[in-house]
């Protein structure tokens, strides 16, 4: 319910006139216009993250007690894997095509594929408290404050945010162990909210890239085309992305700086996820890392693709 969501959440975010609220929603205005990103600490509160930890996570086994299932396969960036190679549509990607080659790195980027492994819990498999935090109209008012006033939606279709139509596609969770990673990849979804449930010894941090600034959009393709051509180039062919991620990527003379949240559990980042390159780097250790994801849109109408809904929303891919 929204009183239980309510005593869930760390921060009166029903108020938007609320003093600690302004100063939330100004740094995070400032924090996602400049790095493509915001994080806020501790938005659950303990009883809330105790909540939905004691959902996601048994701590006498060391099991998911919620149905999931283990995802191992090889993707690009589009989050294609090789045997759908051939339908390389870019969907909701504000940067509308990604072309074979830049003049600098002669190769395709969506020909380089990488590793994915991880348990992924499917929305039909939650309980109803993560619709209710989903559902829950304060949150989304707080989103809106934060996107529809950035220099980001003068650039772009932010001048919304709705709850999406494909309510599969909506909230979701990702179980991580040890040796499992994450690739560099964009979303399909324009706007996605992490909730770190349970923190690893080690790794599982996000690491973003975000080329913004930007008023004209033909540069900002240009230079997020060059910006994913380097990535690919320089990491993914030495087959060293996961263990060894560099502070900055040079575009075109420009040291371009690789973000990295540390999330505490509890704790909640946001991101443009459609135009924001992003990977999480490898666990390391015994201690699983969790995750809520819940993603928005910018449109009513909003869905994921056929293949995307297949891959990771679909019933039948829910097992125990």
């Amino acid at each position: 319910t929204n009183s239980e969501i309510s005593t869930g959440l760390s921060y009166p975010i029903h108020d938007i006139n609320d003093e600690m609220v302004i100063e939330i929603l100004d740094e995070a205005r400032n924090n996602i216009s400049n790095n493509g990103l915001f994080q806020i600490p501790s938005m659950l509160s303990p009883k809330g993250l105790e909540m939905f930890s004691s959902i996601m996570y048994n701590n006498d086994d060391n099991e998911i007690p919620l149905r999931s299932y283990f995802r191992k396969t090889r993707m690009n960036i589009l989050q294609k894997s090789e045997s759908d190679y051939e339908d390389q549509t870019v969907p909701n990607f504000q940067q509308t095509s990604i072309y074979p080659h830049t003049d600098n790195n002669p190769f395709n980027p969506l020909e380089q594929f990488m590793n994915f492994s991880m348990n992924v819990i499917n929305h039909i498999d939650l309980t109803p408290e993560f619709d209710a935090l989903y559902t829950y109209p304060p949150l989304l008012q707080f989103l809106r404050h934060v996107v529809t006033t950035t220099n980001l939606s003068k650039d772009s279709s932010f001048n919304n945010l709705h709850l999406r139509k494909d309510f599969n596609g909506s909230v979701y969770g990702f179980f991580g162990n040890e040796n499992d990673e994450d690739l560099w990849h964009l979303d399909e979804s324009p706007f996605t909210c992490i909730w770190m449930i349970r923190k690893p010894q080690s790794g599982g941090n996000l690491h973003y890239l975000y080329v913004g600034g930007k008023s004209d959009d033909k540069s900002l393709e240009n230079d997020t085309k060059e910006m994913i051509a380097r990535i690919l180039v320089d990491y993914v062919k030495d087959q060293v992305l996961s263990y060894d991620i560099p502070q900055y990527i040079d575009i075109n003379g420009d040291n371009i700086p690789i973000g990295i949240v540390d999330a505490n559990p509890g704790d909640m980042y946001c991101f443009h996820g459609n135009v924001v390159l992003h990977k999480s780097s490898i666990i390391k250790g015994d201690d699983p890392r969790i995750i809520i994801a819940t993603a928005f849109a910018d449109t009513i109408d909003f869905e994921n693709t056929n293949l995307v809904q297949d891959e990771f929303f679909c019933e039948s891919n829910s097992k125990k």
